[in-house]
């Protein structure tokens, strides 16, 4: 995980931490400026507390040097940084919450819903997928009970092991079924009607 912000965790480092996770690159992360540091402490300054991390290629040659130059820039190691940060505000932005519109389960698998997720072939030991169909399976039965109000979609995605980005996207068609709706930064549990 990226270096957290001084107060503690907060949404900024749960969504690094989340987009790291699921990129196939290793990382390296410590409290707020052990790993190493930036321009965090602007923004992190008293009058604005803004909670900041740091992502930095650390260790690097030449940094602060005469040598630190434009020219020693890699136009994919920039493009990879930008797609990092990009999906660190995506993540932010698809944290949201979700209430369930109705008590009890629906019915999935009915073609009004079309919201079922076939769970693997046990019968087939060595069937390729086969562990993403058993969290999609496993998220799928669970989503209904998460839909409080209180527990956002990052938290489920993480808990599902699941990258949020598909999470979102099939939580949004619950919503769009009329099966759920969302929340601003959470919400009352919805009455049962």
């Amino acid at each position: 995980m990226p270096p957290p912000s001084p107060n503690g965790p907060a949404a900024l480092d749960q969504a690094a931490r989340h987009v790291l996770n699921h990129r196939d690159e290793d990382y390296e992360s410590g409290a707020f400026r052990t790993v190493y540091g930036n321009d965090e402490i602007v923004f992190e300054g008293p009058g604005y507390q803004i909670p900041s991390i740091t992502l930095t290629r650390y260790p690097f040659d030449f940094y602060h040097t005469d040598h630190d130059t434009p020219d020693r820039l890699s136009e994919g190691r920039l493009q990879e940084a930008a797609d990092i940060a990009f999906d660190i505000c995506r993540t932010m932005e698809m944290d949201v919450y979700l209430k369930a519109t109705s008590a009890g389960v629906p019915c999935l698998s009915h073609p009004r819903n079309d919201l079922y997720v076939p769970v693997w072939d046990p019968s087939l030991r060595s069937q390729p997928g086969r562990d993403a169909a058993r969290d999609w399976n496993l998220l799928m039965n669970c989503l209904p009970r998460y839909m409080d109000g209180a527990t956002s979609l990052l938290d489920i995605a993480e808990r599902h092991g699941l990258p949020i980005g598909q999470v979102y996207d099939y939580a949004m068609r619950w919503v769009e079924k009329g099966l759920a709706e969302l929340c601003a930064d959470g919400c009352e549990k919805p009455a049962i009607r």
